[in-house]
């Protein structure tokens, strides 16, 4: 049986309906075992579908499939306005989650190449936490006519983004996760909703903003968005090298704060969360619900990329955060 966690703030809103799936209710099994919804993992794809079209089902979408893009972990965000095609195989050689190419071209001309030190963040666009910017929002849309940023509506070249923007009722958009944090964002007056998926790359790079904006290109107010982070690593857990931290504060020193090191003579652990929250919370929106709980330490209820990685296994699985404009 699905057990999605919801949010307060979204779960009240009229007309929208939403969770951050765990892997409860799924049919994979192994290492994959439960909601596996990562089309990207070497699990068995009916099985993967079979998963998808439980969450749709579970939202009351129109259609027994959640549209995701292909993560890149960008500033990219993406409007769809009609269901697409059934979701072919990711590119072989390409798995989710790694690529800094932008959509559809095989090449990252929207990366930068400056440090974070500069005002931009290394291998991601030049957007950062608060800085107001919405880098990358597209002005077109799938099955518009118009689709710059996007592909042209097969999933055999699927979309390359790290959040989804829709307002067509019934149409389940959602994004992967399995350490990142999932935002989802709706405004209930102006039916517009998003997913975004925000590792601290896309964070840094300004994944939030270029969701927003793309909002607001679909006719939505920031302040009647309402927005809530879902489960993901939490800093415990989440230890990194000290040049990321050097990095990270030389671009704003008041990034130091989401850093704690518990051994002098240890690494840094990096507070995703908060950081996450922190960007909300200067985005000028209604109301920002955590529902966070930690994917790393949680294995019954989440998959995990570096639990995964510490065991040295050989895949993982990803859960959905889905949101849909009943």
């Amino acid at each position: 049986m699905l057990s999605p966690i919801e949010a307060d703030n979204l779960a009240d809103l009229p007309g929208i309906r939403h969770g951050f799936f765990t892997r409860a209710g799924g049919v994979s099994e192994g290492i994959y075992a439960g909601l596996n919804c990562g089309l990207g993992s070497k699990d068995d794809r009916d099985a993967v579908l079979q998963n998808r079209a439980r969450v749709a089902n579970y939202l009351g979408a129109t259609d027994p499939a959640v549209l995701t893009p292909y993560q890149i972990h960008s500033a990219d965000a993406v409007i769809v306005e009609a269901h697409l095609p059934a979701e072919a195989p990711f590119p072989a050689g390409q798995p989710p989650n790694t690529t800094s190419g932008s959509v559809g071209s095989g090449k990252s001309p929207n990366t930068t190449s400056g440090s974070v030190g500069s005002g931009k963040s290394p291998n991601t666009t030049s957007g950062s936490v608060g800085s107001g910017k919405s880098p990358n929002t597209t002005s077109g849309s799938v099955g518009s006519g118009k689709p710059p940023n996007t592909t042209s509506g097969s999933f055999g070249q699927q979309i390359r983004a790290d959040a989804i923007v829709t307002r067509t009722p019934g149409l389940a958009i959602g994004i992967l996760t399995a350490d990142c944090g999932p935002v989802l964002l709706a405004d209930p007056k102006a039916r517009v909703v998003a997913a975004a998926h925000a590792g601290w790359r896309g964070a840094v790079a300004g994944i939030l903003d270029a969701a927003i904006a793309a909002m607001e290109e679909l006719g939505a107010h920031r302040e009647n968005i309402h927005a809530a982070l879902g489960p993901c690593i939490t800093q415990p857990n989440y230890e990194v090298g000290a040049d990321f931290q050097e990095s990270l504060v030389a671009s704003n020193r008041d990034f130091r704060r989401f850093f704690t090191t518990a051994d002098p003579d240890g690494k840094p652990h990096f507070d995703l969360p908060a950081f996450i929250l922190a960007d909300l919370e200067t985005k000028g929106i209604a109301s920002i619900v955590s529902s966070v709980c930690c994917t790393y330490e949680n294995e019954s209820k989440f998959f995990s990329f570096r639990r995964t990685t510490h065991r040295r296994e050989q895949d993982y699985g990803r859960q959905i955060a889905a949101i849909v404009v009943a």
